[in-house]
């Protein structure tokens, strides 16, 4: 009965998508200083979609606006509105490094354009905070 229950729960479940993540920009809201805002990077997201609910664990590394390597983990929740050509929109949340030698907490809105198959858009934005401006982010997502 346990196993039989555990196989249905496996059976239950989306099969993941896995992206390529393409690193590149970003856009500081009202700064009060000049901040680098080409972000190379690279990561890699795994992501699920069920009833139209997606979920994803991501991590990878990038240039950050000061111009320090940058390490990344996180994920995020969404809603998808769409099938084939798709808009998700949720909050994404995970932690960095490469801020003031600390483990930096980021929080924000995330919508993503995409087509199945093909590839996708994200766009992340993170309000100000303590000693951070508002950043738009974008990274362009190629699954494989």
């Amino acid at each position: 009965m346990k196993w039989t229950l555990i196989l249905l729960t496996f059976s239950a479940m989306a099969d993941p998508t896995y992206y390529l993540d393409i690193a590149g920009l970003s856009k500081h809201i009202n700064p009060e200083i000049e901040y680098n805002e080409v972000n190379p990077g690279i990561g890699i997201t795994r992501e699920t979609e069920r009833d139209k609910i997606v979920k994803a664990l991501m991590a990878g590394i990038y240039e950050n606006s000061h111009e320090n390597p940058s390490v990344y983990a996180g994920g995020h929740i969404a809603r998808r509105f769409g099938d084939d050509y798709y808009l998700d929109l949720g909050l994404m949340g995970g932690l960095a490094t490469g801020y003031e030698d600390t483990l930096t907490p980021i929080a924000g809105l995330m919508a993503q354009l995409g087509k199945e198959d093909l590839g996708r858009m994200q766009f992340i934005l993170t309000p100000p905070a303590d000693k951070a401006d508002a950043v738009l982010m974008m990274k362009l997502g190629i699954p494989f």
